[in-house]
């Protein structure tokens, strides 16, 4: 098997997979979007169920749910590759990411205990 040279077409092709990977760019990006915030919803529902009926098994699935490891990879890609407008913009997906998971899971959480467990 011949070893590719630095630079070769196939690495090159292999960062502009990365990059189709990682960041919300192109023709797809809004339907990446959405889908990014659907499953965090999604996510954060199931987190706070499990947190509710006292299951850890069911907050680890809604870690294997919740898509927040993409902008993570995203703004390691954009460390490597000098992008400076694709990581701010990873870093702001994982602020509001994190932001919108409190706020569903606090609004969730209250919403869905019993009013007899307040006391």
């Amino acid at each position: 098997m011949p070893k590719e040279t630095l630079g070769s077409s196939s690495e090159l092709n292999g960062v502009v997979r990365m990059r189709d990977t990682v960041f919300f760019e192109g023709p797809e990006a809004r339907q990446r979007i959405g889908r990014f915030w659907i499953l965090l919803t999604l996510a954060s529902v199931i987190a706070t169920a499990g947190v509710v009926a006292d299951s850890t098994a069911t907050v680890i699935g809604a870690m294997i749910v919740a898509p927040m490891m993409l902008p993570i990879q995203g703004s390691m890609l954009a460390v490597v590759l000098g992008d400076r407008k694709n990581l701010i913009r990873r870093f702001g997906f994982m602020v509001a990411g994190a932001r919108s998971w409190a706020r569903r899971s606090s609004g969730t959480s209250t919403a869905s205990v019993p009013s007899s467990w307040w006391g």
